[in-house]
């Protein structure tokens, strides 16, 4: 079946509150929520870790958005394959769901919203990503090393955030995202999108939030499950 198919199935909603958000963080590993049997069955066709990650993304994700809503978690009109951007219903809003080794986020607005999360002292190879991604490297080589890995991630998650809220490709699209720090928005290259940008330091993550519309907030405030 058909994404749009299935959505049309679903139960509608309308948001009444247009600048309402939702952001939850949930450490990992934890108990699993409830997930109905069709992601169930999505999620047996999986390898034992993704399955795991599916599992309990999916079931937080339902938990959350049924105390927003208050509604059944397992009546969440949500359509969400292994692999593919999460979906509501029409008129239940947007949702976006990212996780690293530890952390699950998860975010909701009724406009376009992306997040992602990573572990602020994550350990890669700084000079494989600047020239693979186009980082902005005259800027990021005057830093010291512990500072560069940090700005690094930091521009990861804003940048990630800001694709997965159009829904776009990390490695087609990355390059037509411009980001202004100091602004806090990003600007796409080719069609003019404008998108606000979030980034959150907690404890041993850092966040990245993108939205299509400003948060009146100084930055969106989290719902802390550890």
């Amino acid at each position: 079946m058909q994404d749009h198919q299935f959505l049309k199935s679903l139960p509608s909603l309308i948001v009444k509150d247009a600048t309402l958000l939702g952001f939850w963080f949930f450490e990992i590993p934890g108990d699993l929520q409830p997930i109905t049997n069709q992601e169930q069955e999505w999620a047996n066709e999986l390898s034992p870790m993704r399955k795991r990650q599916y599992q309990y993304s999916r079931g937080y994700a339902r938990h959350s958005l049924s105390q927003l809503f208050g509604t059944d978690p397992l009546k969440i009109p949500l359509y969400s394959l292994p692999g593919k951007p999460p979906k509501l219903s029409p008129g239940w809003g947007n949702i976006s769901m990212s996780h690293c080794k530890d952390g699950l986020l998860i975010g909701w607005s009724a406009h376009k919203v992306g997040v992602d999360i990573e572990r602020s002292d994550r350990k890669f190879n700084t000079e494989h990503l600047i020239k693979r991604f186009s980082f902005e490297s005259n800027e990021i080589n005057k830093l010291d090393t512990k500072t560069r890995q940090k700005q690094i991630i930091n521009d990861w998650v804003i940048k990630e955030a800001v694709i997965k809220s159009y829904e776009g490709n990390l490695f087609r699209d990355w390059k037509e995202w411009k980001i202004e720090r100091n602004s806090r928005m990003a600007f796409h290259k080719g069609n003019g999108h404008e998108v606000y940008t979030y980034l959150v330091d907690f404890m041993h993550w850092s966040i990245g939030i993108a939205l299509e519309k400003e948060c009146k907030l100084n930055a969106p405030i989290l719902c802390i499950d550890l």
